[in-house]
């Protein structure tokens, strides 16, 4: 005797399948392919974006065209729903991290041994062409959905999550986001906040045969340098620590620029420099927070000025709104928005689905990322979008593509991806999302955790 239960999981696993059958291998390398010749540097991903919005709305996607900046898009496509039950995001980035000057013809896409090589695919065009795929899959499957399943590749990502944040103040505010950011198929539950700052020392310029009135601000922010070192050396923050992610606090100077004007004009070394800027990225940890990392900060800068009088500088902090981004454009495009840290609870509807999916599609239960395993997984350290989202009471959190290391990759930005990984994940992102858009509203709320509803 069949019962209605049955029938209803029977229904389900056929529709589950017509999606599935939809996700070819074939598709995932094309698309990943064309998103690598794509520079989508952070401020240069229009091209990318453009790409993305014309591949979508062929698949039956409408298409809005976010204007995160003047002349900055990112696409929101959208699958609408008859019904208004629980929607479905996928969020990831187009903008992409350096390129080593070790790196030769990085756009130009190369498959070996089951993996797929270029710039930018690791972080994070492999994760959007899986969530792009899963999408269409579905819009080509015909299901019918209960709620709205949005497909939202981002600009900015790298500068804070500027273009996520666009999307959160302009966009729709959806019951679910997923983020593929790599993760080699683990749940990223928890990570460390960043912020990125930048300091600026002032002196006085004069010629070389005059020097001995000037103040040298390279000079001064070698100072500065050194005592910064000291500090991330000697962990010499207001923190707790926490097991979950060791290695935090952590700083990094990553950019230092000096010269003449508030331009650092290169030309004419013979006179003195009389500004001089250091770009800095800071992790901390769920102890600390962007007000205690800028006491602890500026706490070092005074005990050198009260050392050192002629010592003038300013200090440039992340923004936790893009309205408050500094006025100059330079330090602006880098330091970004601030990312706090993040944790979301293991019970939550979204992530135990992924998990569900996971071991279906696997055979296995995916990894609990909650610290760093001995150095190989070093995620918890990253900051992502999901943030922003959870931040604002929406369930987020990351899944996706990427986390092998090949023999010469263990400190690239660019490692290649296995191409088998996108493409399960592809999967598992649809299945996850047919889960949550064929909820009504009510009986998502219901799913999820009690102190959540």
């Amino acid at each position: 005797m069949v019962n209605e239960e049955m029938v209803s999981s029977m229904s389900s696993e056929s529709l589950n399948q017509k999606v599935l059958h939809k996700i070819t291998e074939k598709e995932v390398i094309k698309l990943a392919s064309d998103l690598i010749r794509f520079p989508s540097f952070p401020g240069e991903e229009s091209e990318a974006a453009q790409y993305l919005a014309d591949y979508m709305e062929r698949k039956g996607f409408k298409i809005v065209n976010q204007e995160v900046e003047p002349g900055r898009f990112q696409p929101l496509a959208l699958l609408e729903a008859d019904k208004n039950g629980a929607s479905m995001l996928f969020n990831g980035h187009m903008d992409i991290d350096p390129i080593p000057r070790d790196d030769h013809d990085p756009f130009e896409p190369k498959m070996k041994d089951g993996y797929l090589y270029g710039a930018g695919l690791y972080n994070m065009k492999s994760g959007v062409t899986s969530m792009v795929i899963a999408a269409v899959a579905i819009a080509e499957a015909g299901i019918e959905l209960n709620g709205n399943l949005y497909c939202n590749p981002v600009v900015g990502e790298l500068q804070g999550g500027i273009g996520t944040h666009y999307s959160i103040q302009h966009g729709p505010k959806p019951d679910a986001v997923l983020i593929p950011e790599p993760t080699k198929l683990g749940l990223l539950l928890k990570h460390g906040g960043v912020l990125d700052l930048a300091i600026t020392t002032l002196g006085q310029s004069s010629h070389i045969s005059r020097r001995e009135g000037s103040i040298d601000a390279i000079k001064k922010m070698w100072r500065i340098q050194q005592a910064l070192y000291e500090m991330d050396e000697k962990k010499q923050w207001s923190f707790e620590f926490d097991s979950d992610v060791p290695a935090l606090p952590l700083m990094n100077i990553g950019s230092i620029i000096g010269g003449r004007g508030r331009e650092c004009e290169l030309q004419g070394p013979y006179d003195v420099a009389d500004v001089c800027t250091l770009f800095v990225d800071t992790r901390i940890n769920a102890s600390q927070s962007l007000e205690t990392a800028k006491k602890d900060i500026t706490a070092v800068l005074e005990k050198i000025k009260n050392d050192d009088p002629e010592l003038e500088y300013e200090i440039h902090f992340p923004p936790e709104l893009p309205k408050d981004t500094p006025k100059d454009e330079r330090i602006a495009k880098v330091i970004g928005l601030y990312m706090p840290p993040f944790s979301i609870p293991e019970d939550e509807y979204l992530v135990q689905r992924v998990v569900r999916r996971h071991e279906e599609i696997m055979g296995s239960s995916p990894t609990k990322i909650l610290n760093d395993a001995g150095g190989k997984i070093r995620a918890v350290y990253a900051g992502t979008d999901a943030v922003h989202y959870w931040k604002r009471g929406v369930p987020a959190f990351c899944y996706g593509p990427g986390g092998d290391r090949p023999p010469g990759f263990e400190l690239s930005h660019h490692p290649p991806v296995s191409v088998n990984q996108m493409v399960e994940c592809s999967k598992i992102l649809a299945l996850a999302a047919l889960d949550i858009c064929t909820k009504t509203k009510e009986e998502y709320r219901k799913l999820r955790p009690k102190t959540a509803q």
